[in-house]
């Protein structure tokens, strides 16, 4: 991710260099960074300048840049409060800021947005805001996924024990009561692993936290607890809501032919029901 400065301060510094001889240099700088560098007049409602980036980054080209609502509509919409918000705020406060949203381009998709901004102030009130934008949409997935794998089993795709040891905290609430949990046992892993080799353990584990995945209900958070073991916290739940659901389950694997032998879940399950 590039950026043409480090710091808010020595955006600030640069902004005040002397121009003359040196406004070409300067004007080839800016439009060669990985950014579109932007420059919004309060006053007026209108951007002053975009550079030629947005073509590029966003596909609109910079005189469709007209007024704050050409911004604001293009937010995501799920952003779009928060941003618009945020912004005005820190501006009428004369408070440089930094924030991150999703901004459409000009085809319809999403990108992520780095949008670093700088408050210039006349007779102590604001009265244009200069930044840069950056497309992080490449980082965010990478965080997506960072994020995403320290949550899940790598195998199955369930919750992993990490995620359910911090969600039995936040479950342990008396708005979830009665919160039952049941635990499932894979009964014959070890001998479809010694007489078939582990890739169909696998495969079978894979196979019944799908079936687990699919018929429990969708608050329910379902886990691979380690090894050949599964843990569903119920909020809400009571152990006739468990019993059911094992039946279900049990129901589910007796329908299916599996190619290496029968798949085989013991259950067993507890209700908290006051707290």
């Amino acid at each position: 991710m590039n950026s043409l400065y480090d710091t808010i301060e020595q955006r600030k510094q640069f902004e005040v260099v002397t121009m003359g001889k040196q406004e070409f240099n300067l004007l080839q700088v800016i439009e060669s960074v990985n950014a579109i560098i932007w420059e919004y007049d309060i006053a007026k409602d209108s951007w002053e300048y975009v550079s030629p980036q947005t073509k590029t980054i966003l596909g609109y080209e910079p005189e469709e840049w007209t007024d704050l609502d050409f911004w604001e509509k293009n937010v995501h919409e799920e952003d779009r409060n928060w941003a618009k918000d945020y912004c005005l705020r820190a501006t009428s406060e004369g408070r440089d800021h930094v924030f991150e949203y999703r901004f459409m381009k000009k085809n319809g998709d999403f990108i992520w947005l780095r949008d670093e901004v700088v408050v210039a102030m006349k007779d102590s009130k604001p009265y244009k805001i200069r930044g840069f934008m950056i497309n992080i949409t490449e980082l965010k997935k990478k965080e997506e996924h960072i994020k995403y794998i320290s949550f899940h089993d790598e195998l199955t795709g369930l919750y992993n024990r990490r995620f359910f040891e911090e969600s039995i905290v936040r479950y342990d609430h008396p708005r979830n009561l009665p919160i039952t949990i049941v635990m499932g046992d894979m009964n014959n892993l070890k001998q479809l692993n010694d007489t078939h080799g582990h890739a169909v353990g696998d495969l079978y584990l894979k196979h019944a936290a799908s079936i687990i995945k699919t018929l429990a209900r969708g608050t329910d958070i379902v886990t691979r607890w380690g090894g050949d073991e599964f843990v569903i916290i119920m909020p809400n739940a009571d152990s006739d809501a468990a019993a059911k659901l094992v039946s279900r389950i049990n129901e589910k694997i007796d329908m299916i032919e599996f190619e290496y032998g029968t798949l085989s879940l013991a259950f067993g399950y507890e209700t908290k029901s006051d707290s």
